[in-house]
């Protein structure tokens, strides 16, 4: 199951980015039970925050940089590949490309995800 977390700008703590508190609140709701979150970063205002559920608990997008050659075309086929690059106990660190019909690589993503385990 996938879900997303937007944190709006009248949540904002410090200069563009979001309360801390309001976000760990956000964030321990996806989590049953006792949870314990903390914020390596500032969380960006006004942008989609990817979570991830999944058997053993959940998978939380910790950061992403992109590369945009080209627009994708609303209406083209296109093909996503997406592929684990390394893991380091809970990160996995992923990498995604996303190529139009003609095979070329028109975007490139690097990744890394956090898993939370599910309380036993």
């Amino acid at each position: 199951m996938k879900d997303s977390l937007i944190i709006h700008r009248r949540f904002q703590g410090p200069a563009n980015s979001g309360n801390g508190g309001y976000v760990c609140g956000r964030l321990a709701s996806y989590i049953q039970g006792p949870a314990t979150v903390r914020l390596k970063s500032p969380p960006r205002l006004e942008t989609e925050l990817h979570v991830h559920r999944n058997a053993t608990g959940l998978t939380l997008l910790g950061e992403m940089t992109a590369r945009v050659d080209q627009a994708a075309q609303a209406a083209a086929e296109h093909v996503v590949i997406g592929w684990e690059l390394e893991r380091e106990g809970r990160k996995h660190h992923t990498g995604t490309a996303l190529f139009d019909a003609a095979g070329i690589c028109i975007a490139k993503a690097r990744a890394t995800w956090l898993e939370v385990p599910s309380p036993a």
